[in-house]
């Protein structure tokens, strides 16, 4: 598995050359990758091998849009997070099914 992520890395990092986004001009196209890299990134140190990446990723998370969308993202699932702790928690202490079967905050509220 590793080797096949770093020859995706390798025809990534050619690919982008030393252009600053994948297709011209910043678009979801760039979003979409950047969110693939942060994973990998939380997870391996196998971007490192490739400077042009990293700076690829590091110019996207300083954009102020992306900025705002992952920190909206973010409240969705500290509020999403915080519900389901919540109603595990009274679940298993005995409390009535409904009495604690709300939906929880913010727009992912239809996910439950």
């Amino acid at each position: 598995m590793e080797d096949r992520i770093r020859t995706r890395l390798g025809q990534l990092s050619a690919y982008l050359g030393d252009a600053d986004w994948l297709d011209g001009a910043f678009s979801a196209g760039d979003l979409l990758m950047v969110s693939v890299l942060l994973r990998l990134r939380a997870s391996s140190d196998m971007l490192e091998v490739y400077p042009n990446v990293v700076s690829f990723v590091s110019r996207a998370e300083a954009r102020p849009a992306y900025r705002r969308a992952f920190e909206a993202q973010l409240a969705d699932f500290t509020a999403s997070s915080t519900y389901l702790g919540s109603f595990l928690i009274k679940l298993s202490s005995g409390y009535p099914m409904s009495s604690i079967a709300r939906s929880p905050p913010g727009r992912m509220s239809g996910f439950y």
